[in-house]
């Protein structure tokens, strides 16, 4: 038995899939992955978060992704949230791991994972 996640392998899907694909279809978005990549310095949150007016710009003109402003700087300010996150907590799979209490996780074979909620959850 082990914590789930405990590989620690983080990452930021930018722009969020699910906020992405907002009013147009899945293969949309899926079809234009690989251009998502290239334009978002390849979803890393240090870089992408770093992004300026001038990048918002250049994005707009990039026929390979949905070209939607409001989509383009929330992708962004996800970016920096995601860090401070992962600055306050130590990690993101920390900070997501607060809001559940595991009892146990299993692996093939094992009886199901039992999780109950955890006592506390953090706020700001």
């Amino acid at each position: 038995m082990g914590r789930a996640g405990a590989r620690r392998q983080e990452a930021l899907r930018v722009p969020d899939p699910g906020g992405a694909q907002a009013g147009l279809s899945w293969s949309t978005i899926l079809h234009k992955r690989e251009n998502y990549r290239k334009a978002f310095a390849r979803f890393d949150p240090r870089k992408v978060a770093k992004f300026t007016r001038k990048d918002v710009a250049r994005l707009m003109k990039d026929a390979g992704i949905v070209r939607n402003r409001l989509k383009i700087e929330s992708s962004i300010s996800n970016a920096k949230v995601f860090l401070e996150v992962k600055k306050e907590f130590g990690s993101f799979d920390e900070y997501i791991w607060s809001f559940v209490a595991a009892d146990r996780c299993s692996t093939a074979g094992a009886p199901a994972p039992m999780y109950r909620l955890a006592p506390r959850s953090p706020t700001r």
